[in-house]
C-alpha cells in the first residue's frame, strides 16, 4: 500500500503541474492577440498644364496675317493641357511669337520625357514654317508648383498664302520614373 499513495502523489503532483501549465498556456494566449493594419499608399499625381498663353505679332508683311493659341483642357480635369496654334491669312516672313508656362499641376517632381511639335505642311507638301522652342527641353525637371516659361518662335517660310495649324504636346513622366538623380 505504500507504493500506491506514493504512485498518487506523484499523480496528482503531475496532474496539478499539467493543469499549472495548461493555465499559463491560457493566460499567454489570452494576453498575446495579433494585429492586423490596412492601409493605403498613395504616391502621389502627375499633372501638368499650359498656363498664361500669348500670342505677339513680330512681322506681318502683308498686314492681314493672323495667329491665335488656343489651350484646351483635353481629358476633363480643370487643367489646359494641350494646344494648337492657328495662323490665318499668313504668307513668308510672317512672324510671331507664342508666349506659355509648363506648370507642375501635380503633388511630385516631373521631368521632360518627349515634345512634339505637329507640323501642317502646305498644299504642294513641303514645310510651312519654321518653328523655334525655347525654354524647354527633354531631361528638364518640373517640381510641384513651379513652372517653365516658354517662348515658341513662328517664322513662315512658304510663299503660299494660308491656313495653318500646329500642336504640341509635352510628354512628362514622375521623376523616379523619369531619370532623376
Amino acid at each position: 500500500m505504500v507504493g500506491k499513495g506514493n504512485l498518487s502523489r506523484t499523480g496528482i503532483l503531475c496532474l496539478v503541474l499539467t493543469l499549472c501549465l495548461a493555465g499559463l498556456g491560457a493566460g499567454y494566449a489570452h494576453w498575446n492577440k495579433s494585429l492586423d493594419i490596412n492601409g493605403i499608399v498613395e504616391t502621389g499625381e502627375v499633372d501638368v498644364e499650359f498656363l498664361q498663353c500669348n500670342v505677339t505679332e513680330i512681322n506681318d508683311p502683308v498686314g492681314i496675317g493672323q495667329i491665335t493659341a488656343l489651350c484646351n483642357d483635353t481629358d476633363g480635369d480643370g487643367d489646359l493641357d494641350a494646344m494648337v496654334v492657328r495662323m490665318a491669312n499668313v504668307t513668308a516672313c510672317y512672324e510671331a511669337e507664342v508666349t506659355f508656362d509648363v506648370h507642375n499641376n501635380g503633388s511630385v517632381p516631373v521631368v521632360v520625357k518627349k515634345i512634339d511639335i505637329l507640323v501642317d505642311d502646305t498644299p504642294s507638301g513641303s514645310p510651312a514654317f519654321d518653328i523655334v522652342l525655347q525654354g524647354i527641353a527633354p531631361g528638364d525637371e518640373i517640381d510641384p508648383c513651379d513652372s517653365k516659361p516658354c517662348t515658341l518662335s513662328v517664322h513662315v517660310i512658304t510663299d503660299e498664302q494660308g491656313c495653318y495649324d500646329f500642336s504640341i504636346e509635352i510628354e512628362v513622366a514622375n521623376w523616379n520614373e523619369g531619370g532623376g538623380p
